[in-house]
């Protein structure tokens, strides 16, 4: 009986998802690398002025949090994209050594009831 694995994936078409996912994610994660980046340059320059007007508006703009909360979840949704891809590639990795081990196993226990 030869072995038949519960889960049969098919490498070349997971690699090629995961390059393309790599592709596609490493667009967003420069995007929301530099913008976050960049929220921290402009709020560092302070553009509004001294004058009451500028106090208010940078007191406004800065309140709750606003900028900084932006930045950080640009900066989230790159770490998060990034160990996404991670999981999955160690997830295949992991599956094709364990269907691989499986089969390697299960040769050995045909070859015993053969003989």
């Amino acid at each position: 009986m030869p072995y038949e694995p519960n889960i049969d994936l098919h490498a070349p078409t997971a690699n090629n998802g995961l390059t393309r996912w790599n592709v596609v994610t490493g667009d967003i994660v420069r995007t929301c690398r530099n913008g976050s980046s960049r929220i921290d340059q402009l709020v560092a320059m302070a553009p509004w002025g001294d004058d009451s007007a500028g106090q208010d508006f940078a007191a406004t703009y800065t309140g709750d949090c606003g900028p900084e909360v932006l930045k950080q979840l640009g900066w989230r949704v790159a770490d998060n994209l990034e160990a996404l891809g991670l999981t999955v590639a160690t997830a295949v990795s992991n599956t094709r050594g364990t269907d691989q081990e499986g089969a390697r196993k299960a040769g050995g226990v045909e070859k015993q009831l053969s003989v």
